[in-house]
């Protein structure tokens, strides 16, 4: 079924301001986008032989990254016959509802994300002026060496790795003095917030 992204133009100026279509990436004209003025990103495609004959799977789509395995599947068919006019009423009626609805959530996921990888960042960023020698690889941007490469002369170091924004998980390599020491700043700690 080709023609796709032809009526996916018509589609879009059925269904009003703010909607646009653009080309699909499964190439021969096959499938196209439509792009609402909500941030919505609608699949638009041909069924195909075996699955769909003679219809067009319209989708919304979502960022894999911040929806869940189990989202519930925004998708529906309709004839590949039906006029533009018609379909843009079947997406605003049967699609839109639910699909607005999974965007939203999606989006307050990815805000969050965003928000808790600034919390992150910018808690590595102190512990990388707070600790001796320390330095963070590109790859782990979540994880704080200090102490020098491996610990370094002293054989005193370690890492502090940001599991979120509030919350801290250290490996601590030292002599047995230097862990006494360690153990008494610890038991300060817990006796100052309360939890010894």
């Amino acid at each position: 079924m080709g023609n796709i992204y032809a009526k996916t133009k018509e589609i879009a100026k059925q269904l009003g301001e703010g909607w646009s279509a653009r080309e699909g990436t499964w190439g021969n004209d096959r499938d196209a986008y439509l792009d609402g003025p909500g941030g919505e990103v609608v699949h638009v495609a041909g069924g195909t032989t075996y699955q769909n004959p003679g219809r067009l799977v319209i989708r919304g789509t979502l960022d894999h990254k911040h929806s869940r395995y189990n989202e519930p599947r925004h998708e529906i068919t309709v004839s590949a016959e039906k006029t533009a006019a018609k379909v843009a009423g079947d997406i605003t009626r049967r699609l839109l509802p639910g699909y607005r609805e999974g965007l939203e959530l999606a989006l307050k996921r990815k805000a969050d994300h965003e928000e808790w990888e600034a919390g992150r960042d910018n808690l590595v960023k102190t512990l990388l002026g707070s600790l001796p020698s320390s330095y963070a690889l590109g790859h782990a941007t979540d994880t704080v060496t200090f102490g020098g490469g491996k610990y370094g002369e002293r054989g005193v170091g370690g890492e502090a790795r940001v599991l979120s924004g509030s919350e801290v998980e250290w490996t601590i390599r030292t002599s047995e003095v230097g862990s006494l020491g360690l153990a008494e700043l610890i038991a300060k700690i817990l006796r100052e917030s309360g939890k010894a």
